[in-house]
């Protein structure tokens, strides 16, 4: 639901008015990117939709506060399992297959590696992240903090975003009971007015 609503809504909206402004940068967040299926996801998704991609300048930071999540996404090395959900066309075209041992593996190609940038990053703690930002996921981590903390952290998102930036928040994660400037856009979805 999220690919698809930056696949279909967000970044045409986005890339037009960029191009429009001769502003050819795009730049995003993946705060709590685990083992880095989400980042590399959203690079296809940002590559696949961005006509004439070498003239834009393409950058999305993937952080979490664990190391040890860290180096298996910086690896960018998969089982089959782990991207069975990515349609084949465009697992042959940023995936490098190869068989070891009798199972199969996937390496990140080059050009997604080429977009994301991974780095610690405790959400608690200062971050030397440089705005603005065209959108941001963040998905299942604020579920781990109590509303106090989930409404800094929102705000703290928010004052990052461009105007009309978008923050996409987990499926069971709901931003009732916390006070933010966000508008809704749909579930788990909103944006900067």
């Amino acid at each position: 639901q999220h690919f698809e609503y930056l696949r279909s809504q967000f970044l045409p909206r986005v890339l037009a008015a960029k191009q429009a402004r001769h502003d050819l940068r795009i730049r995003a967040w993946s705060a709590g990117c685990s083992t880095g299926e989400e980042p590399y996801s959203i690079a296809i998704t940002l590559l696949e939709s961005i006509v004439g991609r070498g003239q834009w300048d393409v950058k999305l930071l993937a952080t979490d506060v664990s190391t040890r999540v860290l180096e298996r996404a910086k690896e960018g090395i998969y089982e089959k399992d782990r991207i069975d959900p990515i349609p084949a066309a465009l697992r042959n075209k940023y995936l490098i297959h190869t068989r070891d041992r009798g199972r199969d593996w996937y390496e990140v190609s080059p050009a997604l590696r080429n977009v994301v940038l991974f780095r610690y990053l405790n959400l608690m703690e200062d971050w030397p992240v440089k705005g603005p930002l065209d959108f941001i996921f963040c998905r299942n981590v604020m579920i781990y903090f109590d509303k106090p903390t989930q409404e800094r952290l929102v705000n703290r998102y928010y004052d990052l975003l461009a105007s009309g930036g978008i923050l996409f928040t987990g499926h069971s994660e709901s931003l009732t009971g916390v006070e933010h400037r966000f508008k809704y856009v749909q579930p788990t979805i909103y944006t900067k007015s």
